[in-house]
């Protein structure tokens, strides 16, 4: 991803940010897992065995176009 991303839509700068979850008493950002979902009895969602990426959003600041990327760490 480039230092300084402009935006698909209107060419504008991108500001980095991340998509919130709020669950219980903690808020985290998201991640993109790999695979279609698949329900658990447990948790919801399997997700242990799958690839994992914490999701990055880019907003612009110009007409607030949003784009996710769920970049290697």
């Amino acid at each position: 991803m480039s230092d300084d991303p402009k935006c698909a839509k209107c060419g504008g700068g991108m500001e980095r940010g991340f998509l919130a979850s709020r669950s219980l008493d903690y808020t985290k950002p998201d991640d993109w897992v790999s695979g279609a979902p698949e329900t658990s009895l447990w948790f919801g969602t399997k997700v242990r065995s799958k690839e994992h990426h914490q999701l990055s959003a880019y907003r612009c600041r110009d007409c607030g176009y949003v784009e996710f990327y769920a970049l290697p760490e």
